[in-house]
This record gives structure tokens, C-alpha cells and sequence, in this order.
């Protein structure tokens, strides 16, 4: 073999290649994981202002992220006794929305609550806690 070939696993039994492809515990009982994939090169290079690492924000992009979270709440919950698809139904009950509301959760068990109508969000915001299946309380 040169220097220039790499050289290169083949498997020569079928069975090995299902054997590494079969889903296991772990792999159907995991969690759907939140969250969202970021390329590191394209964030800012830090500077440094006396020992302090400090970052420039572009404004069009705080702007940006200003405008997203208008219509927003974030309160918290207990997602231990709770989880995310329960919390769904509980709010679509509870808050009869006229329109629709995106629910992330930020971790930690702070969710943000997204609206897309002024009038949802401000019926939420203005009844303050909500008291959730007897025993969680939502607080904004």
C-alpha cells in the first residue's frame, strides 16, 4: 500500500451491516431532545475589554429577536410530573386561544409560550398564574 490510498473497512457478511443498524433501547426510548444545531465558526469572535471577554451584537439581529419574542410569556412548570404533549392540551383547554401558540421549552422548566394573536396574549398575561391539572402552577 502507497502513501496516497487510505485504506478502507468492507464488511463481508450482510448480517454485520443490520447488526450495527438495529435500534436498540437507548435509541427507541430516548426523548426528543429540543434545541437547535449552531455552526461555531459563524458566531462572533469575542474581544476582550480588560480581562473580560465582551461580543459585538448586531442590532437588525437584537431587533430581529425583539420582534420574535413580542407576543411571548415564559413562565415555569414542573416537566418531572408533567411532559411538554400534556402541557399542550392542558393550555388549548385552559386558555381556549383563539389562534395558535407555539410552546418551546427553554430548559429547566421555563417554556415560552409564543402567540400569534395580541388578544391571546394579552388574556394570558392580564389572568396572571394559572393553576394547571390541580397541582402544577403556571406563573408568568
Amino acid at each position: 500500500m502507497d502513501a496516497t490510498t487510505t485504506p478502507v473497512s468492507l464488511v463481508a457478511n450482510p448480517s454485520q451491516i443490520e447488526e450495527n443498524t438495529r435500534k436498540t433501547y437507548a435509541t427507541t426510548s430516548a426523548k426528543q431532545k429540543y434545541g437547535r444545531n449552531i455552526d461555531a465558526l459563524s458566531l462572533p469572535t469575542p474581544g476582550m475589554q480588560g480581562e473580560d471577554p465582551t461580543i459585538c451584537l448586531i442590532e437588525e439581529e437584537v431587533d430581529r429577536g425583539i420582534q420574535y419574542c413580542l407576543k411571548s410569556l415564559v413562565g415555569r412548570l414542573d416537566l418531572v410530573k408533567m411532559d411538554l404533549n400534556k402541557v399542550k392540551i392542558l393550555v388549548a383547554a385552559k386558555w381556549a386561544l383563539s389562534g395558535e401558540c407555539l410552546i418551546t421549552p427553554l430548559g429547566r422548566g421555563y417554556i415560552m409560550f409564543k402567540f400569534d394573536k395580541e388578544e391571546d396574549y394579552a388574556k394570558v398575561w392580564e389572568q396572571g398564574s394559572w393553576l394547571f391539572d390541580m397541582t402544577l402552577k403556571f406563573c408568568v
